[in-house]
């Protein structure tokens, strides 16, 4: 399930969740889970790619033709 929700919705899904059990988290002897400072911001500013990747999580490729227009990057 978390694959198929867009990384926002996964990450506040998580945090919920670790909210909730957070009491059986600290009943156990699991290691404490920390988060670091992000260190990488990805922005798409468009599907134009000159490789087409099977994997890629946003089906880019040299045959899409969506960009960001400038307005958009601008704010």
């Amino acid at each position: 399930m978390p694959g198929d929700l867009p990384p926002l919705v996964t990450a506040l899904t998580i945090n919920r969740l670790h909210a909730r059990y957070a009491t059986l988290f600290k009943s156990t002897d699991f290691p404490t889970i920390t988060r670091k400072p992000p260190e990488i911001l990805q922005v798409n500013p468009g599907y134009l790619c000159n490789l087409s990747c099977t994997h890629c999580h946003v089906n880019a490729g040299s045959k899409r033709t969506e960009l960001m227009d400038e307005a958009t990057v601008a704010t």
